[in-house]
């Protein structure tokens, strides 16, 4: 049900809860409530969205009442607890953790024997107490995944790495941490891996090794803590929660009920089955945190949520369907490679279109240091090599290349002001996704009529790594194609004519933020001009990557525009296009090899 604010009526019961939930939350003229009732116990929940657009704005609004269940009471009872320390919600995040343990297959431990380098020990009855140790033999341990923010750490260093092997005062680290050590001691937990205190930050050497480790360490965790919302590591995830609204509502002659109403933005409604804003879905380094972790709870502002591999159970009682719920179609797309024990279950190109989606995802997160882009992610690629996808180029698998290099600049950084107006230079390696500073995605994922087809093959790569890690940072990467071409001059040329004369004319795109895609004649003249300019195109090539083919229709070309070095006889990225006929393609292409830096 769906009703606009101004349309409530003031004689009706349950509009005037509305109302007072709308004033209470929401306060904003322009708004419309959709009324969500569920037959999962759930009950009911009241989604304000902005009239006319038709988007959810995350203002759930949940209905409950307090006590026992009363038949004339329309309203789901269950106990919200203010207190997140509550020990009535420790036993129960205790009970999801352990039933997880014992009866989920999906979410059994790897059984790879690892104990990582350092573990935090936390003191059995001193609550400030603890030190650093190096077990040496595996221990049930958890880990914690968290926003460092711009606040103080309390970092691990060479100058302090042996006192803290000694004693580590628990009430000195930021209150992020200091939660963290609280809720390990309450879920029976003598051990945690927190980042800042088991890396000796200041070693080079020692981080680029310990990074290269995510995997085992957040798949080995028995459970990770994971303080979603905070923004920084001195907020703290277990804050006095908000009081809720409490309404009282019923007929003149009857005996009133009491409806107690609270924000909620951690449950669906049919317009948002997922929520990504808060601060951890928003980090790089967290997202393979997330989809390496057997089993997470969520410390969120109104609720605790666990998930594991299994399945999803929120404080309050509702089971979200077994889909993506806070991540986008990154996780859903590891998942489905983590999962495929054989390669040949992914058929085709399907291998690369899953990742592509995984790096979709990723690239959009943020980062703090640019240099983290490949160990952030390193976790991820160890966790699919059991796929044989053959060669880890920069960011890259060898198998099913062709699609990978496919990656443009997101449409809508295309016209942000902060790409239009920045100077573009190239940054090597040019052909991978990780030179690109902005959000980046790839061709059209394939569906039951869609069929790629690679036109392009890898004759040979070279990679040299900046670390032992071979997921991790590169000092040099090239990779040598082979494959059709057009020259660049005949490529302009055509698409200037296509672009004047057809509605299903390609898309160019360069790099620099550039984009070709008007259908009026005078704009198509422009922009072609801006083309001309922004490169010498008698020195650039099109080369052909891969086909899609939709039912008897002519397959279309996506390939990438390359430019050469006058230095050298290397080529470099500079753009993506799409849309271009196959049969046109073809009848002009020619076979050639190049050398991409």
């Amino acid at each position: 049900m769906n009703t606009s604010i101004k349309d409530l009526t003031p004689h009706c019961v349950f509009c005037n809860v509305i109302s007072q939930c709308y004033v209470k939350f929401v306060d904003n003229g322009s708004y419309s409530c959709y009324i969500q009732c569920k037959s999962n116990k759930l009950g009911t929940q009241l989604c304000f969205r902005e009239r006319g657009f038709g988007l959810c704005d995350l203002i759930h609004v949940q209905l409950y009442s307090k006590g026992l269940n009363r038949p004339r009471n329309p309203f789901r009872s269950f106990k919200v607890r203010l207190d997140p320390t509550d020990p009535s919600l420790l036993s129960m995040m205790k009970r999801w953790v352990n039933d997880c343990s014992k009866s989920h297959e999906q979410c059994a431990h790897p059984g790879h024997g690892f104990t990582p380098t350092r573990l935090m020990h936390l003191a059995e009855g001193d609550m400030h107490y603890s030190r650093l140790s190096s077990p040496t033999c595996p221990v049930r341990f958890a880990a914690l995944s968290y926003c460092w923010g711009t606040s103080a750490q309390s970092k691990t260093l060479k100058s302090n790495l042996l006192d803290r092997y000694d004693h580590l005062d628990i009430s000195s680290l930021p209150r992020t941490l200091q939660d963290a050590c609280f809720v390990t001691r309450a879920l029976g937990l003598e051990y945690i891996w927190i980042d800042s205190l088991c890396i000796v930050q200041d070693d080079e050497h020692e981080w680029a090794e310990e990074s290269s480790k995510m995997r085992d360490i957040y798949s080995s965790a028995h459970v990770v803590m994971a303080a979603t919302f905070a923004q920084d590591c001195a907020e703290g995830f277990l804050s006095q929660r908000a009081a809720p609204l409490a309404i009282k509502f019923g007929q003149p002659d009857k005996i009133p009920f009491e409806v107690q109403a609270r924000l909620n933005d951690s449950h669906q409604c049919p317009l948002k089955t997922y929520n990504t804003t808060y601060a951890l879905f928003k980090r790089g380094w967290c997202m393979q945190e997330r989809f390496l972790a057997r089993r997470v709870v969520h410390f969120l502002p109104h609720e605790l949520l666990f998930e594991c591999q299994s399945s999803q159970i929120c404080e309050c009682g509702e089971r979200p369907p077994p889909q993506d719920r806070h991540g986008l179609r990154g996780r859903k797309a590891f998942r489905t490679l983590f999962s495929t024990r054989s390669p040949d279950k992914l058929p085709g190109m399907r291998f690369g279109h899953l990742w592509s989606e995984v790096i979709h995802e990723y690239h959009s997160l943020k980062l703090t240091y640019t240099d983290d882009t490949l160990p952030a992610l390193s976790g991820v690629a160890r966790s699919v090599e059991h796929l044989g996808p053959g060669k880890y180029i920069a960011g890259l698998w060898e198998r099913d290349i062709a699609y990978q290099l496919g990656w443009r600049l997101q449409k809508y950084e295309m016209y942000s002001s902060q790409v239009k107006h920045q100077p573009w230079h190239p940054v090597t390696p040019t052909f991978s996704w990780i030179s690109c500073l902005n959000a980046v995605d790839f061709g059209a994922f394939p569906g039951l009529l869609w069929e790629t087809r690679p036109i392009c093959t890898l004759e040979s790569s070279r990679v040299v790594l900046a670390t032992a890690d071979p997921h991790g940072r590169v000092r040099h990467a090239s990779i040598y194609m082979r494959g059709l071409f057009i020259p660049g001059i005949e490529l302009v040329l055509y698409v200037r004519q296509e672009h004047l004369s057809s509605y299903n004319s390609p898309r160019l795109r360069l790099d620099s933020g550039i984009e070709l895609t008007s259908r009026e004649p005078f704009e198509v003249e422009g922009q072609c001009e801006q083309l001309k300019s922004a490169r010498p195109w008698t020195f650039a090539v099109c080369l052909g990557l891969y086909k899609s083919v939709y039912g008897n229709k002519d397959a279309k070309v996506t390939a990438l525009l390359l430019a050469s070095n006058a230095d050298s006889n290397n080529y470099i990225r500079i753009g993506i296009i799409d849309g271009l006929p196959d049969s046109w393609f073809q009848d002009h292409a020619s076979e050639g090899t190049f050398n991409i830096v």
